[in-house]
């Protein structure tokens, strides 16, 4: 390339621009650095912060793991006993009408509560999935 200077044309030397674009990438990375860095520390302290208190609550509370007993109990006695209360359930619908009537006002408040608060959880996971609170996104006439 040619530029003008006192009337005469002197070639212009070509002068790529590294210093700067190795600046920008230092920059960059030295950010994605900085930024990870803040993340991984941020998870360490919450990660500290959820043990101590789950070490507190374990104590507090006396909780200890479930014996091999307990786990067999539940597996084979209870679950097979839900499963046959079931079959019977279904089996003589007298019986399901006989229990309905059966419940007190604070059973049926309690209950309530819990299918309002299971409602809600399905809800959120709904629209964390949509990603959108009502409906779903439209993109036009796909046909």
């Amino acid at each position: 390339m040619l530029r003008l200077v006192n009337r005469q044309l002197i070639p212009k030397q070509v002068r790529f621009n590294s210093t700067s674009s190795g600046a920008k990438a230092q920059n960059m990375v030295s950010k994605v650095v900085n930024k990870s860095t803040d993340l991984v520390n941020c998870a360490v302290y919450w990660s500290k912060v959820t043990l101590e208190l789950g070490k507190y609550i374990w104590t507090k509370e006396a909780l200890s793991p479930p014996t091999t007993q307990q786990i067999q109990k539940v597996f084979s006695q209870d679950l097979l006993s839900y499963v046959q209360c079931a079959r019977t359930t279904f089996a003589k619908p007298q019986m399901l009408i006989d229990r309905v009537s059966g419940l007190d006002k604070q059973k049926v408040i309690k209950g309530s509560a819990v299918l309002v608060q299971l409602l809600g959880l399905f809800s959120l996971g709904e629209i964390i999935g949509r990603r959108h609170i009502y409906g779903y996104k439209s993109h036009g006439a796909h046909h």
